[in-house]
């Protein structure tokens, strides 16, 4: 399904389908993973929204949390192709679909830096007047329980 409007009614994302459909998210965030030239791994970016759930009118009730949604995904197709076209597919999906916030390394990991990447990010976010704010994953040093959150959830899509 293909996301053909997005509007912001307060807290609520609202997303318009090409099947009519209307998604409402509490929130949308996306995580950046930067291309690893030793493993030969290309940059990749996925956008997950969570979906609202209207507050219990129920005193003392607690509030549910909502499915998680896939919105969308996209992973270079090579290892060796120039940044700028990864950042201009991000940055047309954070205007698209109304996502600033992404989770990502933002520093120095397993002696590797990436604050490259970061300035590179936001020099092209800048330029493309797209707000995007770049935080540092959490459990970035155990991946593992990332990994085990990620699988969990998607165990309950299916």
């Amino acid at each position: 399904m293909k996301v053909i409007t997005a509007e912001r009614h307060g807290s609520i994302i609202a997303h318009t389908l090409d099947t009519g459909e209307q998604m409402k998210y509490a929130a949308i965030r996306g995580v950046i993973s930067w291309p690893l030239v030793s493993d030969n791994i290309p940059a990749y970016y996925c956008i997950v929204g969570e979906e609202y759930v209207p507050e219990s009118r129920y005193e003392g009730q607690v509030s549910q949390r909502g499915k998680l949604h896939l919105i969308c995904e996209y992973a270079a197709p090579d290892i060796y192709l120039s940044l700028s076209g990864f950042f201009s597919r991000l940055t047309d999906d954070v205007s698209h679909l109304l996502c600033n916030d992404f989770y990502g390394i933002t520093e120095t990991y397993k002696g590797e830096d990436y604050q490259g990447y970061v300035e590179a990010l936001q020099k092209s976010t800048y330029g493309n007047k797209v707000s995007v704010s770049l935080q540092e994953a959490p459990w970035v040093e155990k991946a593992d329980i990332g990994i085990l959150h990620v699988m969990t959830w998607q165990e309950g899509l299916t």
